[in-house]
């Protein structure tokens, strides 16, 4: 192997683990942000169980569950065994579609609006506490993170979309 083709396969071999690195990085940012929620919410006396789920229904109003697992990154059969768990307790419902009559909707209960609205508080408790230890413009970092989890939510849909 000549010298100039060890050095481009070092290279290459080094943003290959770089990238790979990275990817690992974000993953252990997922579980420390995780980590910090479940950990605010159980100090509170909530459950952090399913709420991701619950908090985003109330952003966006109802969504099929094709919808919320695309949305939440999580397998359809998993968000719909979620959904079931929820409605079970009576914090979500079924409905049917209004236009499509193949589909049903989940809406959220006014118990599951009030668990959702409940740990709002303590999640900006988190939200504050990372924001004061970011460095740089906060509205820069913003921006970067919609931008990598628009990045992440389309590569979601095409890896999912080829076990479909």
């Amino acid at each position: 192997m000549t010298s100039k083709l060890r050095a481009r396969t070092a290279a290459s071999s080094r943003s290959r683990t770089a990238a790979h690195l990275d990817l690992i990085e974000l993953w252990a940012i997922g579980q420390y942000v995780d980590g910090l929620v479940r950990g605010e919410l159980r100090r509170h006396g909530l459950s952090g169980e399913l709420l991701a789920l619950l908090a985003h229904l109330g952003r966006t109003g109802p969504q099929t569950i094709r919808e919320l697992s695309t949305a939440l990154g999580q397998a359809f059969m998993t968000v719909s065994d979620h959904v079931s768990k929820l409605e079970r307790v009576g914090e979500v419902q079924r409905i049917d579609h209004p236009r499509d009559g193949r589909s049903r909707l989940v809406v959220l209960t006014a118990a599951g609006r009030n668990r959702a609205e409940a740990g709002v508080p303590h999640v900006r408790t988190v939200l504050d506490a990372i924001e004061r230890h970011l460095s740089g413009d906060l509205r820069a970092v913003r921006a970067s993170a919609e931008d990598l989890r628009n990045a992440v939510q389309l590569a979601f849909e095409e890896l999912e979309g080829e076990e479909a």
